[in-house]
């Protein structure tokens, strides 16, 4: 039964990451500011994987190097998922603060990218760097990127190796929303022009947060198809916060 949903479910999200892309990226005043390009970076990274994890139902993967392979790019592409979120909060944060004109230069988002691609990219690269340590280091927990499901196999693996770096980003954009929500009230001229932002974000935090979160504590057994829901249709979920809202369909 998961072997079909799950997929289906991804694909039909995936199409709304398709057309939340093609939104951004083809309108202009859209991708030429940096919270549209961190938006359409975020789409692509939650959209690679998707395709990965369809890629590993529909193929069985039983070779050990791809098997490796498509887990660094899910591994690389879930913590950038996070990431970019962590760069459009504090994007925000920054803007509300400042109370001045925001300045979109490719300078900054090329910074941004070399964060939010970068350090997750760093922390796959030594996940499987330690998977393919020698088998005489017996007392490290390795991330067993070639398990069944070519991915980090148990509770155990995902915390060391995942989930604790989403909690403490996810954490850090709590607090930049907190502060955003105190200086908000002062409602001057350039927080006014930030609050369709921040009411992207808040909508956009809720809904990867909530996923995540169930995601962590569903069971395996008849929760876990009710917890996963919200991870798999988290593109719909973004299409709606981030294309149907009045400020975008005008530029639209």
């Amino acid at each position: 039964f998961h072997q079909i949903l799950y997929p289906v479910l991804m694909s039909f999200s995936s199409f709304f990451l398709v057309v939340t892309f093609a939104v951004y990226a083809g309108v202009p005043t859209l991708r030429q500011r940096t919270y549209g390009r961190c938006l359409i970076s975020l789409v692509i990274a939650l959209l690679i994987f998707y395709l990965m994890q369809i890629s590993n139902y529909f193929n069985n993967v039983s070779d050990r190097r791809q098997c490796i392979t498509l887990a660094f790019f899910m591994h690389w592409n879930g913590l950038a998922i996070f990431f970019w979120l962590n760069v459009m909060a504090f994007e925000l944060w920054r803007t509300v603060r400042a109370q001045t004109p925001v300045q979109h230069s490719m300078t900054k988002f090329i910074k941004y990218s070399v964060y939010a691609w970068g350090c997750p990219l760093l922390i796959a690269i030594i996940t499987v760097i330690i998977d393919h340590l020698p088998e005489e280091y017996d007392l490290i927990i390795r991330p067993q990127l070639a398990g069944t499901h070519c991915f980090l196999e148990g509770d155990k693996e995902r915390w060391l190796y995942l989930n604790w770096v989403i909690l403490a980003v996810t954490l850090v954009n709590l607090g930049f929303f907190i502060d955003i929500c105190v200086r908000i009230h002062k409602a001057t001229a350039q927080v006014n022009k930030s609050t369709n932002n921040f009411w992207m974000f808040l909508k956009m935090f809720l809904i990867m947060g909530i996923a995540w979160v169930l995601d962590i504590f569903s069971t395996r057994h008849c929760l876990w198809t009710i917890g996963d829901l919200p991870n798999l249709l988290q593109g719909v979920g973004i299409f709606i916060a981030t294309v149907c809202n009045r400020q975008v369909l005008k530029e639209v």
